[in-house]
C-alpha cells in the first residue's frame, strides 16, 4: 500500500522492513528470504499497477487490489514509470542472491524507488 504513496517516510519504511528482516534471526539465509519476499511482493504491486495504468484488469488479493485502486487514482506517472519501479524490485531480488549487504540494499532500493516516483533517475540506473 505504501509503495504507491508519493510522500513516504523512507527512514520509517526502511526501519519497518529492517525490523521484519531482523525477526528472521541472525542467519543470513532466512534474512535474505525475507528481503526477497518483500521484493517479490513489491514487484507484483508494480506489475499490477502497470497493468492497471495500461487499462488492463488487475489481479491479486483484496488488499492488493484496494492498494492499486488508491494508487491509480493519484499516480503521477504512467505505465512506463511503474515498469521502471518493477525493474528496480527485480534487481533487488538479484542483489539479494548476490549477497549484497542487507542494510545498504534496503536503503538503496527504497531510495531508488523514491527517486523514480519523483521524476529523478537513480545513479545506478543512470550510469
Amino acid at each position: 500500500e505504501r509503495l504507491g504513496m508519493r510522500n513516504v517516510d523512507l527512514v520509517e519504511m526502511v526501519g519497518q522492513v529492517s525490523s521484519f528482516v531482523d525477526k528472521a534471526g541472525k542467519d543470513a539465509s532466512p534474512r535474505r528470504a525475507r528481503i526477497r519476499q518483500i521484493a517479490e511482493l513489491s514487484a507484483d504491486f508494480y506489475r499490477q499497477l502497470m497493468r492497471g495504468l495500461s487499462g488492463l484488469e488487475v489481479s491479486g488479493d483484496e488488499t492488493l487490489r484496494a492498494a492499486l485502486t488508491a494508487t491509480i487514482s493519484h499516480w503521477r506517472g504512467d505505465a512506463e514509470l511503474a515498469s521502471a519501479c518493477l525493474d528496480r524490485c527485480l534487481d533487488t531480488t538479484l542483489q539479494v542472491e548476490a549477497n549484497a549487504n542487507q542494510a545498504t540494499l534496503l536503503e538503496c532500493w527504497f531510495d531508488d524507488l523514491w527517486l523514480l516516483t519523483h521524476g529523478m533517475t537513480p545513479a545506478a540506473i543512470g550510469s
